[in-house]
């Protein structure tokens, strides 16, 4: 999203491309600081969560995160 954004809305491109007149570009979310661009969904803080709030009651949890074996093989 970062590069898309980039070639169609700063100034600086890092390629040449014809961009359509009076494109409005909004992110969904703060891909970079430097764009001036309006976003969807500013960053916020998630306060006493599932996970935060079964904790405080004390009960146990296992998380787990999974990735693809293609990622695990170092394949893009």
């Amino acid at each position: 999203m970062r590069e898309i954004t980039s070639v169609l809305g700063m100034p600086d491109r890092p390629m040449e491309v014809e961009v359509p007149e009076n494109l409005h570009i909004t992110t969904m979310t703060r891909y970079n600081g430097e764009f001036p661009f309006p976003v969807a969904f500013p960053p916020g803080s998630m306060t006493n969560v599932l996970a935060e709030w079964l904790g405080k009651q004390g009960v146990k949890q296992c998380h787990i995160a999974g990735t693809s074996p293609r990622s695990l093989a170092g394949d893009s």
